[in-house]
């Protein structure tokens, strides 16, 4: 029981939490999101303009 409720702990810290970001920059032709998380690659994510203009 006590395994269970420790891996229960132990997998709620490592749940994934979304992360919303946004970036102001009405005159960019393009925005890319870049770090660690994708080992800085520099095209792997493209942020999308929406329909506000960000």
């Amino acid at each position: 029981m006590i395994h269970s409720i420790m891996n229960l702990q132990l997998e709620n810290k490592l749940a994934l939490v979304p992360i919303n970001f946004f970036c102001a920059a009405p005159e960019a032709q393009s925005v890319y999101l870049i770090g660690d998380f994708n080992d800085w690659n520099r095209t792997s994510h493209p942020m999308e303009r929406q329909t506000d203009g960000f």
